[in-house]
């Protein structure tokens, strides 16, 4: 039995999500708690780059069937964001397809006015996890989506900017909405002992 909630409600928090009741489109709402947390606390203190991406193995590729390999990312990817007071605070959800082994869905949120371009936070994510997959580093393969367009194509906006009182704030709605992606219940990975997600510690 799941040890998680899920949710058809149009919102969380009064922000609005990825749901739809009639077509039994679900969020969970660990998963939503964990990214509002985050994203509140980060824009309580400074100004915020929100930036979604998602990290993918190669096909050929054989994937142990744990997080070891995400979980040494972002303990990398987070010494380099905190060496540069970039004051990181990141979501991943693992999540499995029809490609066969898992990939990840992923949220950073940075300080905005240290760093403004989401590209160059990415091209540094993408160097590690290279690096992670022994990799050539500055290979450039895909296996980072930089989430700057939708599934068919279109472009759409990443690297936004968040700032205080998040409640009114469209940027922040939009931001949440997007990220309540991560959240959706159907495709998430379903393997006794494996955490379908993991986020980083609040100060």
């Amino acid at each position: 039995m799941a040890r998680y909630r899920n949710t058809t409600e149009p919102s969380f928090n009064g922000l609005p999500i990825m749901t739809d009741e009639q077509r039994d489109l679900s969020c969970r709402e660990d998963i939503l708690t964990a990214i509002f947390k985050r994203m509140n606390a980060s824009v309580s203190q400074h100004r915020t780059l929100f930036t979604r991406f998602d990290l993918r193995f190669p096909f050929h590729y054989d994937p142990s069937l744990n997080n070891d390999a995400v979980t040494k990312f972002f303990n990398t990817f987070s010494v380099f964001l905190k060496r540069n007071n970039l004051e990181p605070q990141y979501v991943w959800v693992c999540e499995q397809s029809g490609e066969g082994h898992q990939h990840y869905h992923c949220l950073l949120l940075t300080h905005g006015r240290r760093e403004y371009s989401y590209i160059r936070i990415l091209q540094v994510a993408q160097r590690i996890w290279n690096q992670v997959l022994g990799l050539p580093a500055d290979e450039n393969n895909g296996l980072v989506n930089y989430c700057n367009r939708d599934r068919y194509g279109v472009d759409q906006k990443n690297g936004l900017i968040l700032y205080p009182n998040p409640s009114n704030n469209e940027t922040f709605k939009e931001a949440f909405y997007w990220a309540s992606y991560m959240a959706k219940s159907n495709t998430k990975i379903n393997i006794p002992g494996m955490r379908a997600f993991g986020y980083s510690s609040l100060l």
